[in-house]
């Protein structure tokens, strides 16, 4: 009796193709930072300095607990101290994208990536 094959060399090219589609729609991409991407800076709802994501920069803002120090490396910005009690914003990580930004609640200091990318909508609640 004839054994029938599970896969069939086209089932195999077919395996593979879809394999490497999904890694290739699945790798982060690195976006090119656009001319008009720019890295904002508040303290308490104001605009205090206005960065450009591609020199690299090491800052500090004034807020309302004191100074936060951040800096943009690599066009990625991040907040590397601040005198908040709980630290969320330096646990934040590097924001690259344009409408990322860092928040830091209690010391009433942001940091935001603006630009041409940036979304209309972060998302929509019901």
């Amino acid at each position: 009796m004839k054994h029938a094959r599970l896969l069939t060399p086209g089932d195999w090219c077919l395996v593979v193709l879809l394999l490497a589609a999904g890694v290739f729609f699945y790798l982060p991409r690195k976006k090119s930072v656009s001319h008009e991407t720019q890295v904002l800076v508040l303290s308490g709802g104001k605009v205090v300095q206005i960065l450009d994501p591609r020199t690299d920069a090491d800052g500090w803002v004034e807020g309302l607990l004191g100074v936060s120090n951040f800096e943009i490396k690599g066009a990625r910005a991040g907040m590397i101290q601040s005198p908040c009690p709980n630290q969320t914003c330096v646990r934040m990580g590097k924001i690259q994208r344009p409408g990322d930004m860092i928040v830091c609640v209690p010391n009433r200091v942001v940091i935001r990536i603006v630009g041409n990318g940036d979304p209309a909508l972060d998302g929509v609640t019901f």
